[in-house]
C-alpha cells in the first residue's frame, strides 16, 4: 500500500512509461477509479479482482473507501461486481480500506485488510489489520475489532497520533515448516526510526485469529537496502525456492529476494535485485505486485497506472522468467455426469470453457486409492483421447468406461484433469468392475480410429487406421461429421465423402486408403473441410479431426501470378491461425485463402518491428493452402518466444493477425 506521494510518483511514471513487455492483460476500474493494491483468487474457474478503489476526484483523505470487486472467466473480459467492506463510521476502520489478502481454509475464504481509523485527540490515520469471512467471494462477514496491531510487535514503531506510524499490507499463507501454522508477512516502521519500513513477519495458530510477532526481516530495511520504502510483500514457491516480492523506493520499485526457508531469518536470504533490471524493461510504474498459482500456471499481477495487469511467468533459471500474454482459453469446468459407472457402459464427461474455438483440452487420468494417494494412468489405457477438441462452450464427452489395470476386482475412483491442472474433476467418478460375463481374450474389439495425417489437399490419398482385437474377417460400420464455423459437429454423408458406411478389416490393424473430398462445397467452389469419422455405436471417433484442404489445382490452370491491375472490389484473403493439435505450441501454423491466383508473402515480426522470419515468398493457388513456422529465425536460430505479428501480403493489401510462440 504506496503512501499518497509514492503513489501519486508511481502515478506519473505511468504516463511516462515507454518501456514493458507488449500485449499484456488488465482491469481496468470503472471511471473514475483507479486500483490500488489488490488481492486475485480463484474459485470454481472464475478468477476475483478486490482492489482498493481509488476515486481520482476526491482527496485522498476522502477516498479508498470499500474494495472494487471484479470477476471474469478468461483473465481478458471483466464484469464489475458490487463493491465490498465499505468503511464503518463508527467503527475502528471508519477512514481507509486498505491492501486486502485472501486465504481459503475448508471452504471458508478469510480477508486480511488494513483499516485506517481517525479519531480526534486518539487516532491520527492509525493502521490496522482486521478480517472477514466469506464462502461465495461476494457476501462477506466482517469481524467488528482488529485482530493485529504496531502495539504487539516490541521492534515496531506505534504512535495512535502519528500518521506515520505503519500497520499494512498483509500477505498470509501456510507456514510450510509448521503444519496448522499461518504466517503474515506486513509493512512496519521500526522503532527509532519512524521514516523507514521494513517487512515483519507474525504468526497464528489454525484459528486465524491469534496472532503474534515472529521476527522482523531486517534485510528489507534502508540500512541493508538503501530504500526507505518496503511496501505490498508476497511469498511464493517456486521449484523449490521462495520468493518474497515487494514493493521498493527506486527507479525499478519491484524487489525480489529468496530463500530455502520462509521463515529464515534475514541473513537466509538472497537478494535478487530490481524485477524490472532482470526483465531488461521499464518497470518504473509498477507496484503492489501479487503472485496467482493457477495449476501449473504462474501469473504476475501489478497495479499500473489505473489499471491492474498481469502477465503468465515462464521461468528460465533462478530468479529469471519472462512475461508473456495469458492465453484467453479457459475451461471453466470439468465434471463427470455419473457417480458411479459400471466398465463397459458409457459415462459422461462435462467440460465448460470460454474462447474454445479452433481449441482442445489435453488431459490426464488419474486414478486414486483408498488414501486418496493419486497415480496418473496414460488416456489410452482407459479408452480415453488425451486430446479432446473443443466444439462447444459447453461439451459433452462420450466416455466406454474401463477399469484400470484391466481384470481388476475392485472399485476404481478416477479423476480427469487437464495436464497443466488449471480444471479438473472435483468428483472423482467410481468405476464398478463388469460383473457380466467374461469376455473371451480373442474376442473381437475396436481400440482406436485415427487418420494418418492432420492435413490432406483434396483430392489426395490419406489414410484411416483402424484398431482392434481380432479384428480379421470383421467389420465397422462408419459415420461422419464436420465442424460448422462455431466448431460443433453436423453429420455429413458418407457418400458425398466418398467414405464406405461398412469396413471390412482384414487385421489386427486395418489402414483404408481415402481419396479426400471437401464437403459441404458452396457455388464458390469447395471450402475448407474439418471431418470427423466415428465408429457407428461406439464412442470411438478419429480426434484430432483431419483438415482437408480445398484442392489448389480446382482453380485456373494459368500462370500463378497476377496479370493486369487487381479488382478493387477482391478482398486481401483470409490468415487464420491454425491452433496445435498436440500438447505445446512450439511452431506454429497458418491457413490462408485466396480468392484468385496471387503472389503471396508471409512474414512473422517480433514486438519491436524486427522481421523473424518469411514462411512463405511467392506464388499461391487460388483457395486454401496451409502454411507452417517451426520457430526458426532466417539466420537459422531459435526464435525466442514471445508474441509476434504475422503479415499476409497480396496486391490487394495486408492482413495482419498476432500470435503467441511459447518455449
Amino acid at each position: 500500500m504506496l503512501r499518497t506521494g509514492s503513489w501519486l510518483a508511481a502515478a506519473a511514471a505511468a504516463l511516462l512509461c515507454l518501456g514493458g513487455p507488449a500485449e499484456g492483460a488488465w482491469m481496468i476500474p470503472p471511471a473514475p477509479y483507479w486500483a490500488k493494491d489488490f488481492a486475485v483468487v480463484k474459485k470454481d474457474g472464475v478468477y476475483h479482482l478486490f482492489y482498493i478503489e481509488r476515486n481520482t476526484t476526491l482527496p485522498q483523505a476522502e477516498t479508498e473507501r470499500d474494495f472494487g470487486h471484479a470477476v471474469s472467466y478468461d483473465l481478458i473480459h471483466w464484469t464489475q461486481a458490487p463493491p465490498i467492506l465499505a468503511v464503518r463510521d463508527s467503527s475502528w476502520d471508519n477512514m481507509h480500506v486498505w491492501a486486502p489478502s485472501i486465504v481459503e481454509h475448508n471452504g471458508v475464504y478469510t480477508m486480511f485488510y488494513a483499516g485506517v481509523t481517525s479519531q480526534p485527540d486518539v487516532y491520527r490515520a492509525y493502521q490496522r489489520i482486521g478480517i472477514a469471512t466469506s464462502t461465495d467471494l461476494y457476501n462477506w462477514t466482517r469481524e467488528d475489532q482488529p485482530l493485529f496491531s504496531c502495539d504487539q510487535v516490541p521492534w515496531a514503531f506505534c504512535d495512535s497520533l502519528d500518521a506515520l506510524t505503519s500497520m499494512r499490507d498483509p500477505y498470509v499463507m501456510p507456514d510450510p515448516t509448521t503444519p496448522g501454522r499461518w504466517l503474515m508477512y506486513y509493512t512496519a516502521n521500526a522503532a527509532g526510526d519512524s521514516l523507514n519500513e521494513l517487512i515483519g513477519v507474525a504468526q497464528s495458530d489454525s484459528t486465524l485469529r491469534n496472532w503474534t510477532d515472529l521476527k522482523p526481516l531486517w534485510n528489507t530495511f534502508h540500512s541493508y537496502t538503501g530504500a526507505g520504502l518496503a511496501e505490498s510483500p508476497h511469498v511464493f514457491q517456486h521449484d523449490g525456492l521462495w520468493y518474497l516480492f515487494y514493493t521498493s523506493s527506486g527507479a525499478q520499485p519491484i524487489v525480489m529476494t529468496t530463500s530455502p526457508d520462509p521463515t529464515a531469518d534475514p541473513d537466509g536470504w538472497t537478494p535478487r535485485g530490481r524485477m524490472g533490471d532482470m526483465l531488461g524493461i521499464n518497470t518504473g510504474a509498477w507496484f503492489a505486485s501479487e503472485y496467482l498459482r493457477d495449476g501449473l500456471k504462474d501469473y504476475l499481477f501489478y497495479v499500473d497506472g489505473d489499471r491492474i495487469e498481469y502477465y503468465q511467468m515462464v521461468w528460465n533459471g533462478v530468479a529469471k522468467f519472462q512475461l508473456l500474454q495469458p492465453d484467453p482459453f479457459h475451461v471453466t469446468g470439468m465434471a463427470w455426469e455419473e457417480d458411479t459407472v459400471r466398465a463397459g457402459t458409457p459415462a459422461h464427461l462435462r467440460i465448460a470453457s470460454v474462447n474454445w474455438f479452433m481449441r482442445h483440452a489435453d488431459i490426464e487420468t488419474v486414478v486414486l486409492d483408498s488414501l486418496g494417494n493419486e497415480t496418473v494412468v496414460p488416456t489410452d489405457s482407459l479408452g480415453l483421447a488425451s486430446t479432446i477438441p473443443m466444439s462447444d462452450d459447453t461439451l459433452h464427452w462420450v466416455w466406454n468406461a474401463r477399469s484400470w489395470p484391466a481384470g481388476r476386482t475392485d472399485p476404481m475412483r478416477l479423476r480427469v484433469r487437464l495436464v497443466d491442472q488449471t480444471a479438473m474433476t472435483p468428483i472423482p467418478i467410481v468405476v464398478l468392475p463388469d460383473t457380466s460375463s467374461p469376455t473371451p481374450p480373442d474376442s473381437f474389439r475396436v481400440l482406436s480410429v485415427a487418420w494418418g495425417a492432420d492435413s490432406v489437399a483434396r483430392g489426395k490419398p490419406v489414410v484411416l487406421e483402424v484398431a482392434a482385437i481380432s479384428g480379421a474377417q470383421h467389420s465397422v460400420g462408419l459415420t461422419a461429421f464436420t465442424t460448422d464455423g462455431e466448431g460443433s459437429l453436423v453429420p455429413a454423408p458418407l457418400d458425398s465423402l466418398g467414405l464406405p458406411p461398412i469396413l471390412p478389416l482384414d487385421a489386427d490393424t486395418t489402414r483404408f486408403t481415402w481419396t479426400s473430398r471437401t464437403w459441404p462445397d458452396s457455388v464458390n467452389g469447395p471450402q475448407l473441410t474439418r471431418l470427423v469419422v466415428r465408429i457407428a455405436n461406439d464412442s470411438l471417433e478419429t480426434r484430432p479431426w483431419l483438415d482437408v484442404l480445398p484442392d489448389s489445382a480446382a482453380s485456373d490452370p494459368g500462370s500463378p501470378g497476377i496479370t493486369g491491375s487487381p479488382d478493387p472490389g477482391d478482398q486481401i484473403g483470409e490468415l487464420i491461425k491454425i491452433m496445435p493439435r498436440g500438447a505445446r505450441n512450439t511452431d506454429l501454423e497458418f491457413a490462408i485463402h485466396l480468392t484468385r491466383d496471387s503472389p503471396v508473402r508471409l512474414e512473422l515480426f517480433d514486438v519491436q518491428g524486427r522481421r523473424a522470419a518469411t514462411p512463405l515468398d511467392g506464388a499461391a493457388r487460388r483457395g486454401w493452402s496451409r502454411i507452417s513456422w517451426n520457430g526458426r529465425r532466417e539466420d537459422g536460430g531459435r526464435a525466442g518466444p514471445g508474441i509476434y505479428f504475422a503479415r499476409l501480403t497480396t496486391p490487394r493489401g495486408r492482413h495482419t493477425t498476432r500470435v503467441v510462440l511459447l518455449p
